[in-house]
Order: C-alpha cells, then sequence, then structure tokens
C-alpha cells in the first residue's frame, strides 16, 4: 500500500506543480510523460487527501443491490475540516479492485473551478492521458461542460456543472478500461 501512496502523492504533487503563482495551470509541455496513467484507487487516495482505507458496504448508496460475487460500494472519507474536498466514492469489485470512481467537488467560484480543471488537466496530461472536449448544454441542474482524458487503461470524464444561481460544481467519474465512457457523454467529432 505504501506504493500506491507515494503515486497518489505524486499525483498530488503533480496537481499542485502544474498550477503557476496565480493558480492557473502552465501550457502543455514538450516533455514526455514520467509516469503511467493513475489507477483509480491512486485517484481516490489524492482526491480524499490520502485517506488510504475507505468504508465499504454491500450495497449501493442509496441501498442499491450490486451484483453477485463481492461487489461493494466504497467511500473515502475526507478528514475532519476538509469538507471542501468534496466526496470520493467507487463501485468496487469481489478482488477489491474499483470499477467506477467518483469525484463530486464543489468550488468556491468560478474562478476555483476553472483553477481546479485545469490542475487536473495538467497532472492527468502529466501522465500521459489525452484530453478532447465533450461539449457543452443545459440540464436541470444547470450549464454543463465536459471534457475526457483517455489513456490505455483509464478514462477520466468531468462535468462541470453551473446552477443558474450558484457556485459551480465538478462532477469526476473514472473507469478502468479503455472505450468504457458511453459517447452519449462525450460524443466524438463524427456524431454530430
Amino acid at each position: 500500500m505504501r506504493t500506491s501512496l507515494s503515486m497518489a502523492v505524486g499525483i498530488m504533487v503533480g496537481i499542485a506543480t502544474g498550477c503557476s503563482a496565480e493558480g492557473r495551470a502552465e501550457g502543455p509541455r514538450d516533455e514526455p510523460p514520467t509516469a503511467a496513467p493513475p489507477t483509480l484507487t491512486e485517484l481516490a487516495t489524492a482526491w480524499s487527501a490520502g485517506q488510504e482505507n475507505p468504508r465499504c458496504q454491500d450495497r449501493g448508496p442509496r441501498g442499491e443491490y450490486l451484483g453477485p460475487g463481492g461487489n461493494q460500494y466504497c467511500v473515502w472519507e475526507t478528514p475532519a475540516g476538509r469538507v471542501a474536498l468534496g466526496h470520493v466514492s467507487a463501485h468496487v469489485d469481489g478482488r477489491g479492485h474499483p470499477t467506477l470512481l467518483t469525484w463530486e467537488r464543489p468550488t468556491d467560484d468560478a474562478t476555483d473551478a476553472t483553477r481546479l480543471v485545469d490542475s487536473l488537466g495538467s497532472a492527468l496530461t502529466g501522465r500521459g492521458l489525452t484530453a478532447r472536449p465533450c461539449g457543452t448544454g443545459e440540464v436541470p441542474a444547470g450549464s454543463v461542460e465536459a471534457v475526457l482524458w483517455e489513456g490505455p487503461t483509464v478514462e477520466v470524464h468531468l462535468s462541470r456543472i453551473t446552477p443558474p444561481s450558484g457556485t459551480p460544481r465538478l462532477v469526476t467519474m473514472v473507469v478502468a478500461a479503455p472505450n468504457s465512457i458511453p459517447a452519449v457523454a462525450c460524443p466524438g467529432p463524427d456524431s454530430r
């Protein structure tokens, strides 16, 4: 587990160092990625400020059946006083591997949301993932801007949801299988 913690710390450092003094992400670098794409466990640990032992249950968040084979729903608790880090949860298979990771993150304002998206993008592209804009739209919760980062072993889909009156929130879903994010969540250029 120490290896995954050191990799998670590396992700957090990558997120932090990807920002300039003004808190904005720097432009793309010409350097090749220095590490393999992150795993869902590394991301959960990083997004929950280093928490390694999630609280798991045999039912989903609303009590739903998760199927046969020891599947679980797990939540990584954020440290006391760190509510702003949001909510990190995952569906975990019978072998203990997260299959769908979700991070719901409140933001302070539009500037904070932009800074977080830019920082996450810098960290993920630094780990070898490529970004693809998914477009914008309207849902009952407000306007949505989405982006998908793709790699050989992981896909990260982020939605920035801005209510008509209020602050944006970020909803990030991660899967550990290529081509698993449905086309409806991020239409390709040929689908328009």
